[in-house]
């Protein structure tokens, strides 16, 4: 069993961990995205790196949110690995039906 953060010694951590995996992405992704679209004609490799840059780091602070600070889900209670699949799911399938959005709209504008 890997090592458990107390998350009542780090409360910074925790909180900042969590505003991450729950607001990040709705502000972040979509900005990248944005970003995206605004540099057209052509997105560069940089702007598809950051991209999926924030998706994962989502994800992989999620996972550590769960397995070192005892994260919780949104309704309080103890989060698990599955709620972490779940989340994960969520999170790549929204990410490349928008990745998907900008690519065509960039490529038809």
């Amino acid at each position: 069993m890997p090592h458990v953060l107390n998350p009542q010694a780090y409360p910074p951590l925790s909180i900042a961990a969590r505003l991450y995996w729950t607001m990040g992405g709705v502000v972040l992704v979509p900005a990248a995205g944005l970003t995206m679209i605004l540099s057209q004609p052509d997105p560069n490799v940089q702007h598809h790196m950051a991209y999926w840059g924030i998706v994962l780091s989502l994800i992989l602070v999620r996972l550590v949110d769960v397995v070192l600070l005892r994260g919780h889900t949104l309704d309080c209670h103890p989060a698990t690995l599955a709620h972490w699949k779940a989340y994960s799911r969520i999170v790549l399938g929204v990410s490349a039906i928008g990745w998907l959005a900008v690519y065509f709209i960039t490529r038809t504008s």
